[in-house]
């Protein structure tokens, strides 16, 4: 029947109507889903970077949660030393050594070695440079040893990579996170005793106020963005994208340009683009 109700204290409703108030319910639903969805898009993207690290220290520490009840370990620790702050991903106390982690969360290709100040990170054609985490962490592993008081031996740095990245870095100090296990674990000679007092002592100097890490975040974006000329000046005319040896200057028929040390095994070239100022870069 076309009436539902025929009672004159309500205004007559139709199967018309009711189709038509379903169909406004579910357009006005599907707008709403589809506004959250472009606010979450949105602050993922702005935070894509803090979203990335967290992922990567989850992984980190879902491994960490497999080792025996022995070893023990804090996370996201933050200490000041002589009136600097430094932070540190995961530490892990045991009587084989203190094991300071440093975690990156990668999903690119990444060439370097130990001794590089930067390493080269690629993602499909775009290019560009980081912090060689191992000389990063190398701080981070002398700041334990001085609150602790321990020997070069006795603190092991390690950098983690967690994610699909396509790794050609030559040192023993990086491992993905499948294998961060094994090589805590493969260090078998003891050299602490009081482990355990210490993972306590490095607790209770850990900050938590979020004022003070808030701080401490916002002058690390202040020292990226102040040295980021120089690290482009620096960088650039030091590793091969390609083959990762040393970047030379050389002399052709149209001028300087920047060729690969490993000519003619390797011939990438680079175009030296003169600036408005005295500075040389290849961007």
């Amino acid at each position: 029947p076309e009436y539902i109700t025929t009672d004159k204290r309500f205004p007559l409703i139709t199967s018309k109507n009711l189709k038509g108030d379903k169909m406004d319910s579910v357009t006005v639903v599907l707008w709403i889903i589809a506004i959250i969805g472009i606010i979450v898009a949105i602050i993922v993207k702005k935070n894509m970077t803090q979203v990335v690290g967290f992922a990567g220290e989850y992984w980190v520490q879902k491994e960490l949660n497999r080792l025996p009840g022995e070893y023990l370990f804090l996370s996201d620790v933050m200490l000041e030393i002589d009136g600097k702050t430094t932070q540190i991903d995961h530490i892990v106390f045991s009587k084989y050594g203190i094991f300071v982690i440093e975690t990156k969360q990668r999903n690119t290709y990444i060439t370097g070695n130990e001794h590089d100040k930067y390493w080269i990170v690629k993602a499909g054609r775009k290019k560009h440079y980081m912090y060689n985490p191992i000389h990063q962490n190398y701080g981070h592993k002398k700041a334990i040893e001085q609150i602790l008081g321990l020997d070069d031996n006795q603190v092991i740095d390690i950098v983690c990579v967690s994610g699909q990245a396509n790794l050609r870095i030559k040192s023993n100090k990086v491992v993905r996170v499948e294998r961060l296990v094994d090589r805590i674990l493969f260090e078998k000679e003891e050299k602490i005793e009081d482990y355990v007092s210490m993972a306590h002592r490095i607790n209770a100097m850990n900050i938590v106020d979020k004022k003070y890490r808030k701080q401490h975040i916002e002058d690390i974006k202040e020292n990226i963005n102040n040295n980021t000329e120089e690290l482009r000046k620096e960088v650039v005319m030091n590793r091969c994208p390609r083959c990762g040896n040393e970047l030379v200057i050389r002399k052709g028929k149209t001028g300087e340009f920047v060729g690969c040390l490993s000519f003619p095994k390797c011939r990438y070239t680079k175009e030296i683009k003169k600036s408005n100022t005295e500075d040389t870069t290849l961007f």
